[in-house]
């Protein structure tokens, strides 16, 4: 429909004017054609009966005069006469109608006709004109069969479907996805009226396979498809750069659709800051060819990925691209700018770093320059990893300002200086060091009169503790500093008073003698790393107890006190950390560490033991929880960085690790139950979401380096949840062997540690803990034993444990135990009662010398014997036992003392064949 018409109708509705002004076309008055409608030409004539007629219905309550007459026009676009040229002519009828007629239609051409329709509108004396058109398809019987060429085209970046169709009028165009009819979304333009040339477009936001039919009444129709998919991003290997901007291009794979894309950038912290050294943004539209990330600091090297992503998900990660933005001058000076030795002509001048973000660039090098009145009257010029430089060649007793800049690729930052004055005929040195003490001795360049000489000293490490002292006066010519810190750095000042009033100062540095360190690094602690290494981490020295500078670390460690050494250079005092590899799994070590001066190694700290884990273990927040242990869900976080570690010592990504719910439901990338899983290398995560967590035992199951797949049991619960409860209390169950199995139950929360103890001695051998169910947190803890004795069973976790006990003992066996054949298939069994009371009954276990138990028979307390029939002719038999259970009062109320006795008595027979 003309834009011009769909603007007068909005104009129309807004002056209240009640027109339906959309044009319409008929054969005849009776049958509707639809726009772009087929037509055959041999139906058209001459009369109004067998016309094709375009009408608008204006007429009910808007006016229009004879001087707005519609028109009829050929495919090439040239209007129509009425007086029948090329075979055909139109009649216009006023204010309503426009009809199509033939007087040969054999030399008419076929194409899209159209028709333009003039209407008009007055309201309020406001006067509205315009054109509305119409098209259809005209042909002979043989044509307007529609085509589809080139199928269907994709455009990346406008996330367009294009299919072309020509031959005739396209009268209906269907698009569909996965045979699904998709009904939004679809455009159709005429572009050639004579080949009837349609382009229809569709915008897409998701995968599939889509197929485009275009149709109409001939009746023809015409199909083409394409399939669209979500492929990675190929990055070009040749960014362009900036100091601060860096424009990646790339490209999508043909038929893959991108609705927007996450870009990452990671700064190479070797050539750049650590800090902040990875961020991402995420753009919420088609990826055009090219993106500029913006805000990056100068100088540093990048690595770029980009993930794009559409409705269905989201693509592998593209290649990694590098690049590095160009370098700027370092736009802030150094810290920490203060002078060192000074004499009569030259001034050593210190100084600390350039902030990291500062410096745009790689540091190749700093100059040095002394400054008086304006004028530079000397220079030192050394390289990036110097921190101090000595400016000779300068006047005495001059006053001078001592400038530093820093010098990188693209040229020389800002100076930043310190006010100093050379030496004037004193000279000062230090001729004699100790541990403890240095002896300044000093001379007077010329002739002249001292009236005293005062000394002040300072520490120049300014961030220890302050070692200094002034006022120090003699008439001597050297003095001797004692009670300085050992391997000690001190800046010492020398000031002659001369007569008149007059002073001069002179200023020297020198070291105390280093000596071993005096106390451990500080805050030394231990966490693990994998099943075979643990890392030690620790904390500044305190620099009155270094004594010296720390040349490195000695690690002590070894399984239950051993002695293994591992020697750590590095001059960092403020503390480190470094890993201990190579262990052995579920092992406990002992680990002590000592900072190292010249002087050698000082005092290790406190001996601390840590356990490595099985090769599948849990940490959160740097603590490993132990197998079936307690985790506060609440302790759990919505991050990769403080979710639950299920970690493995198998190298890369777990390809088949996965968490499980309580209820065997297993934990994807979806939210499941309130968490979420994610995977990465050596580790499959656990974290929350913003859905509540379900409580219960949770596992995870994961392959190690063996392939052998490793599943541990935990259990989350909310703050306050997870308590022991036992239900049952203890079960006892006798075996032929005489042996037996004591059983307790617990639920309610996670089982973390199961002890056994007999007679309050913990029993060690023998414990087995069974999850029976994770939702109520069921397990099952046996101990199978042979020996009398008061048992208890103890199971605990980190917010509660609960305990149950059994007695067992037993009376004295029965004696005279005799054995007589008693036919074919059966024996006699006698035997004298046990001494003693409390016996309430016998049962004789009887089983084959070869092979497994035949059967038991039980006897009253009364009884003195038993037959025992049923038995194979020449068979072996042997073994009697006796189970005596009694029952006794108890002292605590809340529990069931179960007493149960038991004796085995050894006696083989063979009976007849």
């Amino acid at each position: 429909m003309d834009s011009r018409f769909v603007l007068a109708l909005s104009l129309l509705c807004s002056l209240q004017v009640c027109c339906q002004t959309f044009p319409r076309l008929s054969f005849g008055n009776d049958d509707a054609i639809p726009n772009h409608g087929y037509v055959d030409l041999g139906m058209i004539g001459t009369s109004y009966s067998n016309s094709t007629q375009c009408r608008t219905d204006l007429e009910t309550c808007c006016t229009q005069d004879d001087s707005h007459r519609g028109n009829w026009y050929f495919p090439n676009g040239d209007p129509m006469m009425n007086s029948g040229g090329s075979g055909m002519f139109y009649e216009s009828w006023k204010r309503k109608r426009v009809d199509l007629r033939c007087n040969d239609c054999s030399t008419s051409p076929t194409g899209i006709y159209h028709c333009d329709i003039p209407t008009r509108a007055v309201h309020n004396d406001t006067d509205i004109s315009v054109r509305a058109t119409v098209y259809v398809g005209l042909y002979t019987s043989e044509g307007g069969s529609i085509s589809v060429s080139g199928g269907v085209t994709f455009d990346p970046v406008q996330l367009t479907l294009t299919c072309i169709s020509t031959g005739g009028p396209a009268t209906t165009v269907t698009w569909t996805r996965d045979s699904t009819t998709v009904t939004q979304g679809t455009q159709t333009v005429l572009n050639d009226p004579v080949t009837a040339q349609y382009t229809h477009t569709m915008t897409v936001t998701d995968v599939g396979a889509y197929t485009c039919t275009v149709s109409n009444a001939k009746p023809s129709s015409a199909s083409a498809s394409i399939t669209l998919v979500l492929s990675a991003l190929v990055l070009h290997t040749s960014p362009t750069v900036t100091s601060t901007i860096i424009t990646i291009t790339g490209s999508v794979p043909d038929g893959s659709v991108v609705t927007g894309f996450v870009v990452q950038w990671q700064r190479d912290t070797s050539v750049g800051c650590s800090d902040q050294n990875q961020q991402s943004i995420t753009v919420s539209q088609g990826f055009s060819g090219s993106f500029g990330i913006t805000g990056l600091e100068p100088g540093n090297r990048y690595t770029i990925t980009v993930r794009v992503f559409n409705a269905a998900g989201s693509a592998p990660v593209s290649n990694a691209v590098t690049a590095k933005t160009m370098q700027t001058n370092p736009t802030r000076g150094l810290s920490s700018v203060r002078h060192g030795t000074v004499t009569v002509s030259s001034i050593t001048v210190r100084w600390g770093e350039v902030p990291c973000l500062d410096r745009n660039g790689e540091i190749t090098g700093y100059i040095a320059q002394a400054v008086r009145n304006g004028i530079v009257e000397g220079t030192a010029s050394v390289g990036g990893d110097a921190r101090q430089a000595t400016i000779s060649g300068l006047s005495s007793s001059t006053s001078y300002t001592v400038q530093v800049a820093a010098v990188n690729g693209a040229g020389t930052g800002p100076y930043s200086g310190v006010y100093v004055r050379t030496s004037d005929r004193l000279s000062t040195r230090v001729f004699s060091t100790t541990n403890t003490s240095l002896t300044v001795s000093w001379t007077l360049e010329r002739t002249s009169t001292a009236t005293s000489y005062t000394i002040s000293y300072s520490n120049t490490n300014t961030g220890c503790f302050t070692d200094s002292r002034s006022d120090i006066t003699t008439s001597g010519t050297s003095y001797t500093l004692t009670g300085l810190g050992e391997g000690t750095e001190y800046s010492i000042m020398l000031i002659v008073t001369l007569t008149g009033g007059r002073t001069e100062q002179d200023t020297v540095t020198a070291t105390t003698r280093t000596a071993v360190p005096s106390a451990p690094p500080s805050s030394v602690r231990l966490s693990v790393v994998s099943s075979s290494s643990i890392s030690v981490r620790w904390g500044p020295m305190d620099c009155r107890n270094q004594n010296g500078e720390v040349t490195g670390y000695r690690v002590r460690y070894g399984e239950k006190g051993g002695n293994q050494t591992l020697w750590f250079p590095s001059g960092d005092s403020s503390g480190g950390m470094i890993t201990l590899s190579g262990l052995t799994k579920q092992t406990v070590y002992t680990v002590e560490m000592a900072a190292r001066t010249s002087a050698g190694t000082g005092v290790y700290s406190q001996q601390q033991n840590i356990e490595t884990p099985d090769n599948v273990f849990l940490i959160l927040n740097g603590t490993v929880i132990p197998k079936n242990g307690y985790v506060d869900i609440n302790d759990i976080g919505f991050s990769d960085n403080t979710a639950l570690f299920c970690i493995t010592n198998r190298p890369g990504t777990p390809t088949s690790g996965d968490w499980y719910g309580p209820d065997g439901t297993r934990i994807n990338l979806m939210d499941v139950q309130g968490v979420t899983r994610t995977r990465g290398s050596m580790v499959v995560r656990l974290k929350r979401t913003t859905g509540k967590a379900t409580e219960g035992i949770y596992r995870c199951s994961v392959q190690d380096a063996a392939s052998t797949f490793q599943t541990i049991y935990v259990g989350l619960y909310n703050t306050g949840g997870g308590h022991l409860t036992l239900s049952g209390g203890m079960n006892f169950t006798l075996h032929h062997d005489n042996s037996f199995t004591l059983t307790c139950i617990s639920t309610g929360g996670p089982a973390t540690t199961v002890t056994w103890t007999r007679d309050f001695t913990t029993v060690t051998q023998g414990t087995e803990t069974v999850l029976n169910d994770p939702v109520t947190a069921q397990y099952t803890h046996t101990l199978t034993d042979r020996t009398a004795g008061l048992y208890t069973c103890l199971i605990a976790n980190s917010v509660s444990n609960v305990s149950a006990k059994l007695p067992v003992q037993g009376p004295s066996p029965p004696s005279n135990v005799r054995v007589s054949q008693n036919g074919l298939n059966s024996i006699l069994v006698t035997w004298t009662p046990s001494a003693g009371p409390n016996v309430t009954g016998y049962t004789i276990y009887y089983y084959q010398i070869n092979g497994g138990l035949s059967g038991s028979v039980t006897a009253a307390e009364t009884d003195t014997s038993v037959v025992i029939t049923g038995l194979i002719a020449g068979a072996n038999f042997l073994s009697v036992y006796q189970l005596t259970p009694v029952h006794y009062p108890v002292l605590d109320p809340e529990d069931l003392i179960l007493l149960f006795s038991m004796r085995k008595l050894h006696i083989q027979w063979k009976t007849l064949r």
